[in-house]
C-alpha cells in the first residue's frame, strides 16, 4: 500500500471511529444495580483508553498530511479534502465538547 493509500484510509478510520463514538456517547443508558454501574464504568475508561490513542493517532496523521502536501503532490486537493473532513470531525468531536465533556463526566 503507498503512502497515499495509506493516508486516506487513516482519515477515513478517524471519521468512521468518531462518527460511532459520538452515537455511543449520545445514546443514554439507564442503569438499575450497582453491578451494571460497574459495567458501564469499566466501558467509559475502556472508551477513554480509546480515546487517548486515537488522538495519538490524529496527531501523527496530522503530521503525515503535512509532509505531504508540502512538496507538489498530484493528489494534494483529494489529501486535502479528505483531512479538512477529519479536522471538521476533529474540531467538533475533540475541541468542542463530545470527547471533553465525556472525559470531565467519568473523572478520573
Amino acid at each position: 500500500m503507498n503512502c497515499l493509500q495509506t493516508v486516506l484510509l487513516s482519515c477515513q478510520d478517524l471519521l468512521t471511529w468518531c462518527s460511532h463514538l459520538k452515537i455511543m456517547l449520545l445514546s443514554e443508558e439507564k442503569v438499575s444495580s450497582v453491578a451494571e454501574v460497574q459495567i458501564l464504568k469499566s466501558e467509559h475508561e475502556n472508551v477513554k483508553s480509546e480515546i487517548e490513542m486515537k488522538e495519538a493517532n490524529f496527531n501523527d496523521l496530522a503530521q503525515r498530511v503535512e509532509k505531504m502536501t508540502e512538496w507538489n503532490n498530484p493528489f494534494k486537493g483529494d489529501i486535502t479534502a479528505k483531512w479538512d473532513q477529519v479536522n471538521l470531525i476533529n474540531n467538533k468531536s475533540f475541541n468542542r465538547g463530545l470527547i471533553t465533556l465525556y472525559l470531565f463526566e467519568l473523572g478520573d
